[in-house]
């Protein structure tokens, strides 16, 4: 089975698109073939890509298929050749939010034939779409910023999948949008250290203005922050990409194909 990941959670703004275009950014970046599907009907990973960055530097997306008509898989593979293998996005989202969970298993299954690694970006909602991403994923990820509704929207998210879609489903949970030396930061990672201690990232992503504006610009953070900001975010985002390499199974291929050093974990120091 293709590495595959889904970020799925229960409600917007905990930066699950974000998470999405950054980790497949630095994927890409090291080397393996990425595909992004784009399940949220908000569209907005399909809508960043293309782009550029802010220093000229072209961003590693290109757009293959449109969703539900993607050519035969040989097109495809003639494609990723003609693209050195870097990045392949799957549009997806306005059209696939009425799709049966089957139809959008097959949709994960196309870009899996074509892929070292796909990132599945779901809808802001616990539904068809996020079980069925859940399903044809080999690790899901949960994106949730310090927030009570945040947080409880996490139990619900959980709860679903292991019920819904397999008990022993390999769930992670990363803690977003920290802000160092605030209470609700750190009463969000000591409660969820708490009640999913195996499942929780050590990695955390900092609340940071260019991530704000990244997100504005329709730009990955991670290549932002590097360029304007002061690239803590940037290396935060580096880092969850190691420990979701490592869980994908990547390890091998990840250092096999790195162009730079592996980024320092951004850690919990919310002190």
């Amino acid at each position: 089975m293709t590495p595959t990941v889904a970020f799925i959670g229960a409600k917007g703004g905990t930066l699950k698109s974000a998470c999405t275009l950054s980790i497949a950014t630095q994927f890409a970046r090291r080397g393996l073939r990425v595909a992004i599907v784009d399940c949220d009907p908000q569209a907005t990973t399909t809508r960043a890509l293309p782009g550029t960055g802010e220093d000229g530097e072209e961003v590693p997306y290109r757009t293959v298929a449109d969703p539900l008509e993607a050519p035969p898989v040989e097109v495809m593979l003639e494609q990723v050749r003609a693209l050195g293998g870097t990045m392949l996005l799957f549009r997806s989202g306005p059209l696939l939010w009425k799709a049966r969970q089957d139809e959008i298993v097959r949709h994960i299954q196309r870009a899996q034939a074509v892929a070292d690694v796909v990132l599945v970006d779901t809808v802001p909602v616990l539904g068809d779409i996020s079980l069925a991403s859940a399903t044809a994923a080999q690790l899901v990820v949960i994106p949730t910023a310090p927030t009570a509704d945040d947080l409880d929207a996490v139990d619900h998210v959980v709860a679903a999948i292991q019920e819904s879609v397999d008990a022993d489903k390999h769930i992670r949970i990363v803690l977003t949008k920290v802000i160092a030396g605030r209470r609700n930061s750190r009463d969000a990672l000591e409660l969820l250290s708490e009640k999913f201690p195996d499942l929780l990232y050590s990695t955390t992503i900092p609340h940071r203005t260019t991530g704000e504006t990244a997100n504005m610009y329709l730009r990955p953070a991670v290549l932002y922050d590097a360029i304007v900001g002061d690239g803590s975010l940037a290396t935060a985002y580096k880092a969850l990409a190691e420990e979701i390499a490592a869980d994908l199974g990547l390890d091998t291929e990840w250092k096999t194909a790195a162009t730079s050093g592996a980024a320092s974990a951004a850690g919990r120091d919310l002190e």
